[in-house]
């Protein structure tokens, strides 16, 4: 029987994390983990902004509390 793939990676992944599409077409994704721990990336050619932050087009920013990493 196969494992989910965050359990195989070792991942704490929960009912309460959560994945969001701000666009129908998922081209900009944010995934939760908790209250402090978050995702966004940005597939889509185009750059856009939640909560203030500019995620560019092509790029991922994660938070984690109030350190941020952003990877483009």
């Amino acid at each position: 029987m196969k494992q989910p793939l965050a359990s195989t990676a070792g991942s704490s992944y929960s009912r309460n994390d959560r994945l969001s599409n701000f666009f129908q077409d998922r081209q900009v994704q944010m995934t939760a983990y908790g209250a402090d721990l978050k995702v966004i990336a940005n597939f889509s050619k185009q750059d856009f902004t939640h909560e203030g932050k500019l995620i560019k087009a092509g790029s991922l920013i994660i938070t984690d509390g109030d350190k941020q990493i952003v990877y483009q």
